[in-house]
């Protein structure tokens, strides 16, 4: 996958969609895999634009870029575009005319029913409509997406992840919600209670879910382990919240590693335990919850 700069790149005879698409939810794989389809059919170049740097998404992002861009190669597209906050100072019908038509040869144009471009947001679809003629480009418009009554939207899933409805949102992801992060040195409490745990530092823009606890998977180095993750306070021990996860049936060092973490099920809340042998029970009760989930995924 070839990744260009908005204000360096040049091409021809282009379909383009344009967005956020931050999580790369469904309806944004909808409109991706229109984009490439369509493309392919009348033999254009498919490209998705999109944002390395956003003037007013600059935090709980469902994806970081570096996310957003294997999303992207996953679902095999050829080339990505980046803009950054600057295109905000462009107006639509010059954002239209002289980047989309003159230097990348747009003949397609994909857009989601509610995206707005250009300066104070005055482009969108209805805007597009008025140089399809004179530009020579075609206008896909994606409507809306709902499952169970409930529209497919970044802002939506966002919302359900700090409500802890961990279900609904990977439903309108169409996959896990995950967390990409470094292991950190920790307290080391988790290992003198017997349960070690892999403390992580994620980027400060990555929107972290609910506290509590959940049933994961975590990839590391291209293998798979169940893991129990727990976000947030750890009033029992006196400690301040983190975000960690107990990785089951995995022995090793992996401080200064990068690993992934799938969140499954959201298991339970953060409580605070009389003592450190009922925090103990209650622990194992959430492993071997977690083994099942596992198992059973």
């Amino acid at each position: 996958m070839k990744v260009l700069d908005f204000f360096e790149a040049r091409m021809e005879e282009t379909g383009i969609t344009i967005g956020t698409f931050d999580g790369i939810h469904i309806a944004h794989r909808k409109l991706i895999n229109e984009t490439l389809c369509t493309s392919s059919k009348w033999g254009l170049k498919p490209v998705v634009l999109t944002f390395s740097r956003h003037k007013y998404k600059k935090s709980e992002k469902l994806t970081t870029l570096e996310e957003k861009l294997e999303l992207l190669q996953n679902l095999k597209v050829p080339t990505v575009i980046l803009m950054d906050e600057r295109v905000f100072s462009i107006r639509a019908e010059d954002f239209l005319r002289e980047h989309l038509s003159s230097r990348f040869g747009l003949r397609w144009l994909f857009l989601g029913y509610n995206h707005r471009f250009g300066l104070n947001r005055e482009g969108d679809a209805v805007f597009a409509t008025r140089y399809m003629d004179e530009l020579e480009f075609s206008l896909t418009v994606l409507s809306p997406i709902k499952i169970d009554g409930i529209t497919v939207s970044s802002s939506r899933i966002r919302q359900l992840l700090k409500e802890g409805n961990l279900k609904m949102a990977n439903r309108l992801l169409g996959y896990r919600y995950f967390i990409t992060g470094k292991v950190i040195p920790g307290a080391g409490m988790g290992r003198k209670i017997g349960f070690p745990t892999a403390n992580l530092e994620v980027p400060e823009e990555k929107l972290i879910p609910a506290e509590g606890v959940y049933a994961t998977r975590v990839h590391i180095n291209g293998r798979v382990f169940p893991g129990a993750m727990h976000i947030g306070k750890r009033e029992t021990l006196n400690l301040p919240p983190s975000l960690e996860v107990h990785i089951l049936n995995f022995t090793g060092d992996i401080t200064g590693e990068k690993i992934r973490v799938e969140l499954i099920e959201f298991l339970r809340k953060p409580m605070k335990f009389p003592s450190i042998d009922e925090l103990r029970r209650q622990i194992e009760k959430d492993i071997e919850r977690t083994l099942e989930i596992f198992e059973a995924d």
